[in-house]
């Protein structure tokens, strides 16, 4: 008799399983050969529960008789299915053949309705980065723009162009920097809300954290960086007029 992972902790989580016995609905006593890793038969979304694997020539009830076959090949798998189909007829000519489906299809079927919802979900985000990048470059270029005549009395009094350029981008990404610091924190936070739609991925996933923050960075420097330079190459004369 094989256990599963759940079952395994469940009955002996801190010792190993191999060689103990377990009787199993009042059957016999059986020796465990071996621990596998969860199968997920039930879907994706559903609790994991204990589960056994045996022998079926060692089980006669009702309930482990299967009621399924796999076929796995390396060619396409619908290519297969009428051979299949004759291989079993033959020896069972009133054996009826149904749900003929790859794992695929299966899995497929499975997350249809998790997988639109995400996709929806997928869109609506890179739209809120897209209006956040647009207005993080919006607002911090208009500020940089205001400065036109602070800049031309820098560089009046001599200060060079690249001296100007590089206090208004520091100066910009600081604005910009706590700003995603604290809406870094707040994704974080809210981030455990998504939990009960999510699988395989971690609510604080730290890739698209990453991501994110890294092209709201290149907007914020972009946004402050070519204001600037455009700003830099203004006579000072003009820049001083300017109001």
């Amino acid at each position: 008799m094989t256990l599963n992972e759940t079952l395994k902790k469940r009955h002996f989580p801190n010792e190993s399983a191999l060689g103990k016995k377990m009787q199993i609905q009042d059957e016999v006593w059986r020796t465990i050969i071996g621990v596998v890793a969860e199968v997920r038969e039930r879907g994706f979304e559903a609790t994991l529960k204990p589960g056994v694997y045996l022998p079926i020539v060692q089980n006669k009830t009702a309930w482990a008789i299967p009621g399924q076959l796999v076929v796995r090949t390396k060619t396409p798998p619908l290519a297969l299915a009428p051979a299949v189909r004759e291989i079993i007829w033959s020896i069972n000519p009133d054996q009826p053949i149904s749900q003929i489906r790859t794992m695929d299809d299966i899995i497929d079927l499975d997350v249809a309705d998790r997988k639109q919802q995400m996709s929806m979900l997928g869109a609506f985000s890179v739209l809120a980065l897209i209006l956040a990048a647009l207005g993080i470059y919006g607002v911090l270029a208009y500020a940089v723009s205001q400065r036109t005549r602070e800049i031309g009395v820098r560089m009046a009094l001599g200060a060079a162009s690249s001296q100007v350029v590089r206090m208004i981008v520091r100066q910009g990404f600081q604005l910009a920097g706590a700003g995603l610091v604290v809406g870094a924190a707040v994704a974080f936070a809210l981030s455990r809300a998504m939990t009960s739609i999510l699988f395989g991925v971690q609510p604080a996933d730290p890739v698209t954290f990453g991501v994110t923050i890294a092209i709201l960075s290149l907007v914020s420097i972009a946004a402050c960086t070519i204001p600037a330079i455009r700003a830099s190459r203004v006579d000072p004369l003009i820049a001083l007029r300017d109001e």
